[in-house]
């Protein structure tokens, strides 16, 4: 009898640790966590570069009432590139920029210097994401940032 208490015990007391571990509290520990990842002076606004393809930039300028305007381009070739703006609001506490209505262009110019756009979507949606200083975008439309780290441009 006593062996099957002493497992009993041992079962109950790793049951108890899983269940802390993995946030069976109010999700205040993963708040914190969050928060602590974004240092307090992180400045949202500048130019930013792709330093997985360093084909890639991006250009975040405040807005009014804690809203930022993103834009970001990159170089298809010489005379062609994408562009993507949209607009959001940067979650300090989560360290993510949330967007939804995101455009995504294409800007042509010609061999007299004439630039064209066409407008590809206006509904795109994803998020800026905040990891080590740097900025992972998330593109729900595409996956157009799924390979995307962005750097601050030095």
């Amino acid at each position: 009898m006593k062996r099957k208490f002493t497992g009993l015990a041992a079962l109950l007391a790793i049951v108890i640790m899983v269940f802390a571990a993995c946030g069976g509290g109010d999700g205040e520990q993963e708040k914190e966590t969050a928060a602590a990842k974004v240092p307090k002076d992180f400045a949202l606004e500048g130019t930013w570069v792709d330093e997985t393809s360093q084909r890639a930039s991006m250009e975040i300028t405040a807005g009014d009432n804690g809203q930022y305007d993103v834009e970001i381009s990159w170089g298809s070739s010489a005379t062609e590139s994408t562009v993507w703006t949209f607009g959001g609001e940067f979650n300090r506490e989560e360290g993510f920029l949330y967007y939804k209505s995101g455009r995504k262009i294409i800007e042509t110019t010609d061999e007299e210097g004439n630039t064209s756009e066409e407008v590809k979507y206006e509904d795109g949606s994803g998020a800026l994401v905040f990891e080590d200083g740097a900025m992972l975008w998330q593109d729900d439309k595409e996956g157009a940032g799924d390979e995307c780290r962005f750097v601050r441009a030095e």
